[in-house]
């Protein structure tokens, strides 16, 4: 055919930049062919990550990594990152993004021919390579402490105990000794079967020495998790207090006013004098993070982040210069102001941190969060907050905004299976899109983005729609996708079954598993309720059907070009023109392109379109027995 009747294929290469550049400058290279693959098999896996293969002419040698007069000598390296898109009608799509494996090289003697096989793939790859560090190994890495206590005890039963700063080794800190409430560290902060220093008419002291670091420089951060008793105190309680000794009330509060939120006082002579308040009720027995930073620079004041959410919002600050002075204290103060507050009962505080400069807001953020495993997040903000750790690009993510809260983040584990982890717990999609974007689509987004409830491209047999490969139209009922027994597994031993009777009748137990972070037992059930509502009875599914958009170029190119995973498209076909056209919606769940000098052929497969999600249809009705147990609504 005729090249203008195919778009121009543009395939480009950053060798100047690294695998984590957002918006590298990309330089064009020829290709002889392009194989692309992105998606997934259906609707119940996961997504793999996406490849393509590039076949590059190198007879010239220039993609020879050891031709030392090449254009790209010392640049044609591993991780690299390449891009493939199609421009047609003066509108560019993008079609992948990714990094390149390698540079092999290939000759074939017979006819004096080489070129170098591009293997690439996309993000997916990289974050399934990345092992999440632990929140003790992430911190340092992030931003290493000039002092850490980590408020363990040895359980001697001393009327005090010395506890070690674990960064400089020196003795900083001495608690009131409580046998039954000081358990050796071994375990996350504010671990249930408890670690921390548990305040129950005790104290913890940091002396002049230990904060003179912090207070000299006037420049300084300090983060410490805490978890109080639900129901709000009958009076203040005391996390952290410092300059305690001077005239005035204190350089700087920490504490849960009565009201059970979270206040900071920089300066005054009562408790009247607050800083701003945090929004939620702290006392509810979870464990919770507060992060402070200090700038020197007067009228920068200070930034408090509670569960790594800086608070006021908008980066507010207070204007005061307090510093640390004298002596500072977690847990109920001393000194001449002690009638003011009661002990600081039923609180434990853990993990108390220092540092002689300032935290970035990001910095801050991830320190508050790590300190609490990441706890009480959506599943956006989770998959937002692990890829800030490992540093991926903001501008190369997009995340829906989601429902329900996640339990603690598995640290320590692949990134890749933790968010995949997320990704069932919300049951939307993540995958990685054309443009190269961590994309996570939202539990709801089928039944709300007019990208999936109205119909995107249309792919016909007969008439003016978009034709198709007559080949590829293949459909039938698929028993692996029976699922009318299913189990999910959340957070805090959470753990529901849901089973419709009927179906197992007809087709015998067909079970299924999902591991979520999920804390409320309701969001698992109705979970677990959806996936048996859903899967319990087969359904016709179309098979992979090939596309020829060369056929009528003007409708197919722009139609096809701009599809996206999750995309809904409408399937037709009258086998031998025999009785009713079959009609099926689907949404996209893989695209494949097949390129090279000859021809352009595109591959397509969709899963079903629930018909729960169709605007004409009520998910459930209220009050009926569709299954063994009680029916709720999931979206």
């Amino acid at each position: 055919m005729a090249l203008s009747t195919r778009p121009t294929l543009i395939v480009q290469v950053a060798f100047d930049d690294g695998a984590l550049v957002a918006s590298p400058t990309w330089t064009t290279i020829a290709a002889r062919s392009v194989r692309v693959s992105r998606g997934r098999s259906d609707e119940t896996q996961r997504f793999g990550p996406g490849t393509a293969t590039v076949v590059v002419p190198n007879k010239d040698r220039l993609f020879d990594p050891n031709y030392t007069a090449g254009t790209y000598f010392g640049k044609l390296l591993p991780m690299r990152q390449l891009r493939i898109r199609a421009t047609w009608n003066a509108v560019t799509y993008d079609i992948f993004r990714g990094h390149v494996e390698g540079w092999p090289q290939t000759y074939n003697e017979s006819n004096r021919d080489a070129y170098v096989e591009l293997v690439a793939n996309d993000a997916l790859t990289y974050l399934n390579n990345v092992d999440l560090p632990t929140w003790r190994t992430f911190i340092p890495q992030l931003a290493a402490p000039v002092l850490w206590y980590t408020l363990d005890d040895n359980n001697d039963g001393e009327d005090y105990n010395v506890v070690r700063d674990i960064v400089g080794g020196a003795s900083g800190v001495y608690m009131h000794d409580d046998v039954n409430a000081f358990i050796d560290f071994n375990q996350d902060p504010i671990a249930p079967t408890g670690n921390s220093v548990n305040f129950d008419g005790g104290l913890a002291k940091l002396d002049a020495g230990a904060l003179g670091m912090l207070a000299s420089d006037h420049t300084w951060s300090i983060a410490f998790a805490f978890s109080r008793a639900s129901g709000a105190p009958g009076s203040a309680a005391v996390l952290f207090q410092s300059g305690f000794g001077l005239s005035t009330y204190a350089d700087m509060t920490v504490y849960i006013y009565t009201d059970g939120r979270l206040y900071v006082d920089t300066g005054g002579t009562s408790p009247g004098t607050l800083g701003a308040p945090t929004n939620p009720n702290v006392c509810d027995g979870q464990p919770h993070s507060v992060v402070i930073t200090r700038n020197s620079t007067v009228g920068s004041g200070t930034h408090v982040y509670l569960d790594g959410v800086e608070f006021p919002s908008g980066s507010a600050t207070w204007a005061s210069t307090t510093d640390f002075q004298n002596q500072s204290q977690l847990g109920a103060p001393v000194g001449p102001n002690e009638e003011l507050w009661e002990p600081c009962t039923n609180t434990r505080i853990d993990e108390f941190m220092g540092w002689t400069s300032v935290l970035s807001a990001t910095n801050a953020a991830l320190v508050g969060l790590a300190l609490i495993s990441f706890n009480k997040q959506t599943a956006s903000a989770r998959v937002g907050s692990l890829l800030d750790l490992v540093g991926w690009p903001s501008a190369l993510r997009s995340l829906a905004s989601t429902g329900p809260t996640l339990g603690p983040a598995s640290l320590g584990s692949k990134l890749l299976n933790e968010l995949q982890i997320t990704e069932a717990s919300e049951q939307g999609r993540l995958f990685v899109d054309a443009s190269g974007n961590v994309v996570l689509h939202s539990r709801w987004r089928d039944r709300t983005d007019s990208s999936a409830t109205a119909i995107q491209a249309t792919f016909a047999d007969d008439g003016a729609d978009l034709k198709y490969l007559g080949k590829g139209f293949e459909y039938g009922y698929e028993i692996d996708r029976i699922v009318n027994s299913c189990t999910v597994t959340g957070a805090n031993n959470i753990e529901v079954t849901a089973t419709d009777s009927t179906s197992v009748t007809s087709y015998g137990m067909r079970s299924k598993s999902i591991s979520t972070h999920l804390t409320d037992i309701g969001e698992a059930r109705n979970l677990a309720e959806y996936i048996v509502n859903r899967y319990k009875n087969p359904v016709l599914r179309a098979k992979t059907f090939g596309v020829n958009a060369e056929r009528a170029a003007t409708t197919m190119w722009p139609a096809l070009l701009g599809l996206e995973i999750g995309d809904r498209i409408n399937l037709q076909r009258t086998p031998q023109n025999v009785g009713t056209q079959i009609s099926t919606n689907l949404l996209v769940e893989h695209i494949d392109h097949d390129i090279d000098q000859d021809s352009w052929e595109t591959k397509l497969l969709g899963s079903p379109v629930d018909p729960n999600t169709e605007s004409s249809a009520t998910y459930w009705v209220l009050g009926t027995s569709t299954f063994d147990s009680q029916t709720v609504v999931y979206f």
